[in-house]
């Protein structure tokens, strides 16, 4: 009997260091979520012309808010330096809402960090490349 109790407590410690092994995909499988939503939105846009505020255009990097609007549960902290950001029909990007004097425009690229133990980076530039 001692010695299955020694054999359960030896198997339990390797499952217990195999587990420690396993890679943690969590923060890359939310970046790949949050790229498909930026590209599905930046193709949005440059299929309709749009004239101010438009949702379907524009993602928003609150968590609780990303959650709802695409059915998806993000465990990763989403740091942005922008709340949202939308598209125009051309692609270009928007730090905030859409406007008519392009006093929104992103000028220079940011990055999105993804953060759950790991850290996943996205890199947006103005002409709406997405890295």
């Amino acid at each position: 009997m001692f010695e299955l109790i020694v054999v359960l407590v030896v198997i339990g410690i390797l499952i217990f260091v195999g587990f420690l092994q396993i890679p943690n995909n969590i923060a890359f499988e939310d970046k790949v979520v949050l790229k498909s939503i930026l590209y599905q939105k930046e193709s949005n846009a440059m299929k309709y012309e749009v004239y101010g505020v438009d949702d379907s255009v524009c993602v928003y990097f609150d968590k609780n808010v990303l959650d709802k609007k695409e059915n998806y549960f993000f465990k990763s902290e989403i740091i942005s330096p922008f709340d949202y950001i939308c598209f125009d029909k051309f692609g270009r990007v928007y730090k905030g809402e859409i406007d008519k004097n392009l006093s929104n425009l992103l000028h220079e690229k940011f990055s999105i960090i993804i953060k759950y133990k790991n850290q996943e980076k996205i890199t947006i530039y103005p002409i709406g490349y997405i890295e």
